[in-house]
């Protein structure tokens, strides 16, 4: 809320309808209450079983995932699912729990949706705010996890019910996103929590030193800006990816301006700043640009004409090893973020790294 009132400007939210302000904080409020799950929501999701037996298949077939290593504990009978070893290990106590959270998590948004529809405290007899207006706060919050472009289905203008005033759906989902986009700075990762833990997701330990790289944010009517300083390249490469993100969601909705705000003295978004990540050692992210490359015209060229083609039979033995050899790297460090040194990574590979000719190898 506080980054949303910085962006817009606190005289303009003085002009926003009381409906506005309202659905605003609401949203802000509720749109992540789908991450509860109470023991009904538990029941529920252990005994109907199908949904959530097809997420932990899809993470025991997904050697890439971060939640493999959780769900490769289990087995899956008659769509149940048991524990492999009857062994209670730390890291088999908090599987199930890591697991129901990533799935739970993948369809939040939808869940929290839910939640308003049957939330008794949005529901008095007799209160002012009509059943109509409950029914686009959940499509505000069951947005903010899809593509931006949903944002622009909702409705500019909504007669609000409440006096004359009049409701902005679609300016409210865009305040959302981009202050949940901007919630950073927070502390939200408590380190007495983690340590509570004796494992936890290769992902989530690297998101939770995301909030602790930030070293400058600016966010005002003018300018957002904001610089990170990591020296883990899995870090540097998740808040390069934050910052891809704020600045298209930024840029969408300067193109798209006078459809969104709610009347036409409202001002205008901040301008994107710099968007930094200094990686110790390695070169700055730059979270607006993305790399690009060039191809040769006149080499391409050659290739397509057959320069560079193999001239003896056995060559193809040679390529066929290189790519297994390539694709093992790649495949470890994929599956092995936590290796920090040339060393350790290439006796993870267990590969001997040689340049014999091809008929010697062969």
């Amino acid at each position: 809320i506080n980054n949303i009132v910085r962006i817009v400007g606190a005289d303009s939210i003085k002009k926003m309808s009381v409906v506005d302000l309202w659905l605003l904080l609401a949203a802000a409020y509720y749109h992540d209450c789908g991450m509860v799950v109470s023991g009904e929501d538990k029941t529920a999701i252990f005994d109907e079983g199908s949904d959530f037996v097809k997420y932990v298949k899809e993470k025991q077939q997904d050697a890439l995932s971060p939640m493999n290593e959780y769900a490769v504990l289990f087995d899956i009978k008659d769509n149940k699912i048991y524990y492999k070893d009857e062994r209670l290990t730390c890291k088999s106590y908090e599987a199930a729990r890591f697991l129901l959270a990533g799935y739970v998590r993948d369809t939040h948004a939808e869940r929290s949706g839910k939640k308003i529809e049957t939330e008794r405290s949005l529901h008095f007899p007799g209160d002012p705010i009509p059943d109509r207006i409950i029914r686009i706060l959940k499509l505000i919050c069951n947005c903010h996890t899809k593509d931006v472009a949903e944002v622009m289905n909702l409705q500019p203008i909504e007669s609000s019910g409440c006096g004359i005033e009049d409701c902005h759906p679609r300016f409210v989902a865009a305040m959302l996103r981009l202050g949940d986009l901007l919630d950073v700075d927070s502390n939200r990762v408590s380190e007495v929590l983690l340590s509570t833990l004796g494992s936890i997701p290769s992902d989530s330990k690297f998101y939770n030193k995301t909030n602790r790289n930030i070293t400058h944010i600016r966010i005002d009517r003018s300018v957002i800006e904001i610089t990170a300083e990591c020296d883990d390249y899995h870090v540097a490469g998740l808040i390069n990816r934050w910052f891809e993100s704020l600045n298209d969601e930024l840029v969408f909705y300067m193109k798209r301006w006078h459809q969104i705000i709610p009347f036409e003295s409202f001002g205008y978004l901040p301008t994107v700043g710099d968007l930094k990540v200094n990686l110790t050692n390695y070169d700055t992210f730059d979270g607006k640009k993305r790399p690009s490359f060039e191809i040769d015209s006149s080499k391409a060229i050659e290739l397509l004409q057959g320069a560079g083609l193999y001239t003896e039979s056995c060559e193809c033995i040679r390529e066929i090893l290189q790519n297994a050899v390539d694709a093992t790297y790649f495949r470890v460090y994929k599956e092995c973020p936590e290796i920090n040194s040339l060393k350790e990574f290439k006796d993870k590979c267990e590969i001997e790294i040689g340049r014999a000719s091809c008929r010697e190898r062969v």
